[in-house]
């Protein structure tokens, strides 16, 4: 399930992969019968060896790098995303803030937040970091990290799946 080459411990992967479950510190503690201070203890270890901030950022890295299971066979939408909300689920999985998606994308942050509302609906979730997860479950994420990694010309750039 995992790719074992990674600069993570196997604690941190198993956090991560509850992580994309959307569970609390708290809740992942109890999972994996740590403190929650161990829990933020790795998380932040996680987070500054990949220059990531969020959650959400943390789940789209590991999915990219092959870490977490990327989609789940037989997984589909009821009713497709819109390239708007495409756009703005790719900015979450970068780890970028609604303000950072909104400059990227000429929308105002609160247009932004808007469509992230939409985005979780339509995704049944409510949290950033449990639509990154489910972008990828659904293989809504790989098409574009594909992108990331080739710049769109079919042709590998190297390690560039870490896109901030």
């Amino acid at each position: 399930m995992f790719r074992s080459s990674t600069p993570w411990t196997s604690r941190q992967i198993e956090i991560i992969a509850e992580l994309a479950r959307g569970l609390s510190n708290r809740e992942i503690a109890a999972e994996c019968g740590l403190q929650p201070s161990t829990v933020s203890s790795h998380l932040r270890q996680i987070s500054r060896s990949i220059e990531v901030s969020t959650r959400a950022g943390i789940v789209g890295y590991a999915c990219r790098q092959g870490l977490l299971p990327a989609s789940t066979p037989g997984a589909e939408l009821s009713k497709p995303l819109s390239e708007r909300e495409k756009e703005i689920l790719d900015g979450i999985s970068r780890g970028l803030t609604n303000k950072e998606i909104g400059q990227e994308i000429y929308l105002a942050a609160d247009t932004v937040k808007c469509h992230a509302r939409s985005l979780y609906r339509t995704l049944h979730v409510a949290t950033r970091t449990e639509a990154v997860a489910v972008g990828y479950r659904l293989n809504l994420l790989p098409r574009v990290a594909e992108q990331l990694l080739t710049g769109g010309s079919g042709q590998f750039f190297g390690d560039a799946a870490m896109v901030e």
